[in-house]
């Protein structure tokens, strides 16, 4: 049986983060109602209640180290132009930075920061299992932003919006 942990906002999760498992596991990336209206044409088709806050389901990941995993989406790591210009950004952010209507370059990493900070709440377990757990949960959540294994009909745009992204970061800062 999986148990994941209560949701937290992100910005409690970075402000804490030393004190994360290097554990690997599975985590679910929430955005709640304000923050959707950020993003362009994401729909998530599954909700979970915070309080009153009502979020819903954007992604499904896997760690094999959930501190740095967490890092890495947070962006306490892995933001700087050579990891942009590498592909070693962290596919989550680049996601999020494709769809939200205020992000016009993968340089503005300040602002997703904000976002993330503002908007954005995870829960996650901890599994050795964690592959076939993450492969399990994206076939029956179907999270808008996941693109490897999910049906979603969202992937094709995110794509599109992610590609656009990324030549418009590469043609204003030489790669």
């Amino acid at each position: 049986m999986v148990v994941f942990s209560e949701i937290e906002s992100a910005l409690n999760i970075r402000n804490n983060i030393d004190s994360y498992s290097t554990e690997s596991g599975v985590y679910m990336h929430f955005v709640d109602e304000k923050g959707l209206k950020l993003l362009k044409g994401v729909c998530p088709v599954n909700f979970e209640k915070h309080g009153k806050i009502k979020l819903g389901l954007v992604y499904i990941g896997k760690a094999q180290n959930m501190k740095q995993r967490l890092r890495w989406h947070l962006g306490i790591i892995n933001i700087k132009h050579v990891n942009i210009c590498n592909g070693t950004l962290s596919t989550l952010r680049h996601s999020y930075m494709a769809n939200h209507s205020d992000i016009e370059c993968l340089s503005q990493q300040d602002k997703l920061n904000e976002f993330l900070d503002n908007y954005v709440y995870i829960k996650y377990c901890l599994s050795d299992q964690y592959k076939s757990i993450e492969e399990e949960m994206i076939r029956k959540y179907s999270p808008p932003l996941n693109i490897q294994g999910n049906t979603n009909p969202f992937i094709a745009t995110n794509k599109e919006r992610r590609k656009a992204i990324r030549d418009a970061y590469r043609e204003k800062f030489v790669c």
